[in-house]
């Protein structure tokens, strides 16, 4: 069974080898341990983890401004295997908990515009699509910004 929890040290290893592993999906090709452990301990950043017999399945971070309310999703990435068996939502549900318990009311997520399966799971869990960010990445592609309240 999967398990969805904060953080803890020493998952900054396999967070950065999924990153990589599905790194078509992310702006960044490489995310280092050492990116991985300094975002988990900053006091505005929340790091989720999906595990399962003890291997890290997925992630999903946000980074928040307290003094604003608002948030914004990322990254949030389940591994192949794990896919459409509801951790992503799971992961998801965590870290809008975590941010409203934060005093977060409106949240954002930046999906690539190609990547379709992943601007349609935003949508299952409730996002909308706000605005088309036009060749947002340093690679020149769209992003679709969606937004949630909670």
């Amino acid at each position: 069974m999967v398990q969805v929890r904060r953080y803890l040290l020493g998952d900054e290893k396999a967070i950065s080898k999924l990153h990589l592993k599905l790194n078509d999906f992310f702006e960044e090709d490489y995310v280092s341990p050492q990116f991985i452990y300094e975002s988990a301990h900053r006091p505005d950043f929340i790091f989720n983890v999906a595990e399962h017999a003890g291997e890290v399945t997925g992630f999903c971070g946000a980074l928040f401004y307290e003094s604003v309310g608002r948030a914004q999703i990322g990254p949030i990435a389940v591994s192949n295997e794990y896919m459409r068996q509801g951790i992503g939502g799971k992961l998801l549900r965590k870290t809008l908990n975590d941010l409203k318990e934060a005093g977060v009311f409106r949240v954002i997520a930046r999906v690539k515009e190609k990547n379709q399966d992943t601007l349609v799971f935003f949508e299952k869990q409730g996002f909308r699509r706000e605005a088309l960010l036009e060749k947002y990445t340093k690679k020149g592609e769209n992003t679709v910004q969606l937004l949630t309240f909670i």
